[in-house]
């Protein structure tokens, strides 16, 4: 039989803890932690009769409090631009997808990284000390303070193709863009193209010229030749690249029965 709780110490309003939890299971509060935590090394009879309180009681544990206690939390954050950014939302899915099938819950942190404070915002953030790890995904000019704190210790992994990956002292996730720039251009020469135009990203970004690197290796080996008049400036929005379609001299030139715009739906950058 479960023993009732002291009146004045814990009324109904109030929250209960991980130590009322264990009082009224009759086992120690670190038992009641690992069951919590999901340990594989707990006996059913003991999961089944902290569980049997949880349920009853409707107990929530506190994730922030845990975490400041022991040091380390069930919480990834996932550090993001905009979420109206192309793929964002789809790079977002995957990630929840996957801690969906863990015991860890997702913290999002959306930045407006054009704003100037924004280094601040990402400490005021981490002084919480409410995630155990961070994935960063396209950080931009964050990168280099990013990497201050993976230095000083916080686990952290990066979706990052806009610089070299040899830049990233952490974990590093990306694409190989020039691969794909190739694959693509290689795909209409096979196809019979010649006059290929190729929308660029922007050209401080590290992915932009890997994608155009491949765009001229596929060219080459028929025999051609980067035409800078089928070059197209662009920016990683679809804005842009409807708007470098519309003016590409590939287009006016091909005629109705060769033009690649009506047929090709083109990637945001490339």
């Amino acid at each position: 039989m479960h023993q009732a709780l002291d009146v004045g110490e814990t009324t109904m309003d109030e929250k209960l803890t991980i130590q009322d939890i264990a009082r009224l299971a009759g086992v120690s509060k670190s038992s009641v932690s690992r069951v919590l935590n999901n340990y594989p090394a707990i006996s059913q009879e003991l999961r089944e009769r902290v569980m049997r309180v949880v349920r009853e009681y409707n107990f929530v544990p506190n994730v922030t409090a845990r975490g400041l206690a022991g040091g380390k939390t069930r919480l990834v954050g996932v550090l993001t631009p905009p979420l109206t950014w192309p793929a964002i939302p789809e790079m977002l899915r995957g990630v929840a997808e996957y801690i969906e099938r863990t015991s860890y819950e997702m913290v999002l942190y959306s930045i407006n990284f054009e704003n100037p404070t924004h280094t601040d915002v990402v400490d005021r953030i981490l002084s919480l000390r409410m995630v155990s790890g961070l994935l960063a995904i396209l950080p931009c000019d964050l990168t280099p303070h990013l990497l201050k704190h993976f230095e000083r210790g916080l686990p952290m992994v990066m979706i990052n193709d806009q610089e070299p990956p040899e830049h990233f002292p952490c974990p590093w996730v990306g694409v190989d863009n020039r691969t794909g720039g190739y694959q693509a251009t290689r795909h209409l020469l096979d196809l019979g193209y010649r006059r290929i135009a190729h929308v660029m990203g922007p050209k401080r970004y590290y992915c932009a010229q890997e994608r155009f690197e491949g765009y001229c290796q596929a060219l080459r080996e028929v025999g051609l030749e980067p035409d800078s008049e089928l070059l197209l400036q662009g920016e990683f929005d679809p804005a842009s690249g409807r708007r470098c379609a519309r003016c590409s001299p590939a287009s006016e030139r091909a005629g109705p029965r060769r033009s690649l715009w009506p047929t090709i739906r083109w990637p945001t950058a490339f």
